[in-house]
C-alpha cells in the first residue's frame, strides 16, 4: 500500500494582502499528478488544512474539488487531522 502524507496547507493564506489561493490550487492539481503517476492508495492530510478557524468560501470549495477528485474521481482514501488553525478549540 502506498501512502502520501501532506501538512499544512493552510488554504486560503493570505500574505500581505496577496492571496495564494491561485498558487495552492495549482499546487494541489501538482499533487493529484504525483498521486496518479505513483499509484498512492492512501492520503493521510494532517494539521492546519486552512489557514483559520472559519476559511473564507473560496478555500473551502479549492479543498472540495481536490478531496473531490481524490474519492470520487480516482478512488483514493483519504484521511484528514485537524490542526490549530483549523479550530477554534
Amino acid at each position: 500500500m502506498k501512502l502520501l502524507h501532506l501538512a499544512d496547507l493552510h488554504i486560503g493564506k493570505i500574505i500581505y494582502e496577496q492571496s495564494l489561493l491561485e498558487d495552492q490550487k495549482y499546487m494541489l492539481k501538482e499533487i493529484i499528478k504525483i498521486i496518479e503517476r505513483e499509484k498512492i492508495e492512501v492520503l493521510l492530510l494532517s494539521g492546519d488544512i486552512y489557514d483559520r478557524s472559519v476559511p473564507p468560501a473560496e478555500a473551502v470549495d479549492v479543498l472540495s474539488e481536490f478531496l473531490n477528485t481524490l474519492i470520487k474521481i480516482l478512488k483514493i482514501k483519504v484521511f484528514i487531522i485537524s490542526g490549530n488553525n483549523d479550530s477554534k478549540e
